[in-house]
């Protein structure tokens, strides 16, 4: 898939994933363990071998938490002329909704009987999930190929810094995925016990993480049975909390449908936060 001859180039969150705990031998449920002892009071291992929930219940589970907004073409162009600095629309995007989200996670999390408190230093993530269309060179890769690009920010300055700010910040990091960063990936995911601690930071439903299918790049408006286009196409979010799938609103209008995995109460948080309303529709 990639030239033999290119080398691995790994980044910081690759080194990030192979500093955790892990034994050769354990599987994922252990490897999970691992790193769910260092992590703070109330956080348990993030995942499993297996759900026990039959497959109704997954996809009951999956429904009842799925919510959907959109930000239409003339919304994304008020977020680039509100913008103290220059920054793309997208990443403007990015930058809106992993704030508010991460706002009304930790808001929600005060809120409960055992009052959960974040502290300011705690590591937020972002992780835009960059279909193969992004990759450079991408006809010598296989047409799903995808890759993770993640940004970090300590939670105080997440919270209290300009979006546009965060934009730039997050833009340092969505750079074009090229063919040693992709290797350096995929060797990852081949070896069990890295892959298993990956999965314990990407599926970790208690981690301040929003997470952002850019599948957004896949033409699905241009579907056909045979019997005319839809007028809409969907795609559901993973069961993981913070999972959200990006898509086109219409061909051309710039504008962006959210399908999102909320819980109910962050999904009320930001259904009223003035902030993430001024540029997104809740739809439901």
């Amino acid at each position: 898939l990639v030239d033999s001859a290119q080398e691995p180039q790994g980044d910081w969150f690759i080194e990030y994933i192979d500093s955790l705990p892990g034994k050769k031998g354990h599987s994922a449920a252990a490897a999970a363990a691992d790193v769910g002892e260092g992590e703070g009071e109330g956080e348990g291992p993030a995942i499993a071998d297996t759900d026990p929930r039959a497959p109704q219940q997954v996809e009951l589970a999956l429904r009842a938490n799925t919510h959907a907004m959109q930000v239409t073409g003339e919304a994304m162009q008020r977020l680039v002329d509100d913008s103290p600095q220059p920054a793309s629309a997208i990443r403007l995007a990015y930058a809106l909704m992993w704030q508010r989200y991460t706002a009304a996670l930790t808001a929600a999390a005060a809120a409960t009987a055992a009052g959960k408190a974040h502290h300011a230093d705690q590591m937020c993530l972002i992780n835009v999930i960059h279909s193969s269309r992004h990759l450079v060179g991408r006809h010598s890769y296989i047409g799903n190929a995808v890759c993770p690009v993640y940004s970090q920010s300590s939670l105080g300055d997440l919270l209290s810094s300009a979006t546009s700010a965060v934009a730039t910040a997050i833009g340092r990091n969505m750079h074009a995925v090229t063919g040693p960063q992709w290797l350096a990936f995929a060797q990852m995911m081949s070896d069990p016990v890295r892959q298993a601690k990956f999965l314990t930071v990407f599926a970790n439903p208690s981690a301040l993480q929003l997470t952002v299918s850019n599948i957004s790049r896949v033409p699905y408006f241009g579907v056909d049975f045979g019997f005319g286009a839809p007028s809409h196409v969907t795609v559901y979010p993973m069961v993981i909390p913070g999972f959200a799938v990006w898509l086109p609103m219409d061909a051309g209008d710039g504008g962006l449908r959210i399908v999102w995995n909320l819980p109910e109460d962050v999904f009320l948080a930001l259904k009223n936060d003035p902030e993430l309303t001024r540029y997104v529709t809740v739809l439901f």
